[in-house]
């Protein structure tokens, strides 16, 4: 909905002048239009175009902070990754959201079945076997139940992404 509020916001006057039939509908109206609309209404229909499309300027504008944008493909990368190999070891893992610190980038996540005492071992093997980082550098907090921060430093995970 935030898309749609966003387009409406900005966009609809153009839109509404190609649908009063009385007025003459300009090039830049028109082109504005399939600028916008087109992109969206594909958007909706795969989500896998979302990081292709968020790589040129009109549309870099939008999913700023998210892991959808082009800039955090790696970050999203990883998180498949990690999410994988959890589901390999029959531990499912869920990665819902990244902070970016100055000196930590923060993986929040929860796994999806019960917690043990061996998984957050198991995460930090996981994570510090993919980025080839010394034992220790990678802390797993517990912060609910079942839900856990995977804190890994910045200048580690940017060097070896």
């Amino acid at each position: 909905m935030k898309i749609v509020d966003f387009i409406l916001d900005n966009f609809y006057n153009h839109y509404s002048r190609l649908k009063d039939s009385d007025n003459k509908v300009s090039g830049k109206d028109l082109l504005i239009v399939i600028m916008f609309f087109v992109p969206v209404l594909l958007l909706r229909i795969s989500i896998d175009l979302i990081p292709i499309i968020t790589k040129y300027y009109p549309f870099s504008l939008l999913f700023k902070n998210k892991l959808l944008h082009y800039k955090y493909r790696k970050e999203k990368a990883f998180t498949y990754y990690l999410e994988k190999q959890m589901i390999k070891r029959k531990k499912p893992f869920h990665v819902e959201g990244v902070d970016y610190d100055r000196f930590f980038i923060t993986f929040h996540g929860y796994f999806l079945k019960k917690q043990d005492k061996t998984m957050g071992k198991l995460l930090t093997d996981i994570v510090e076997t993919k980025l080839k980082m010394e034992k220790g550098n990678v802390y797993v907090r517990d912060v609910d139940k079942n839900k856990v921060k995977i804190l890994v430093p910045a200048e580690n995970f940017n060097s070896n992404k």
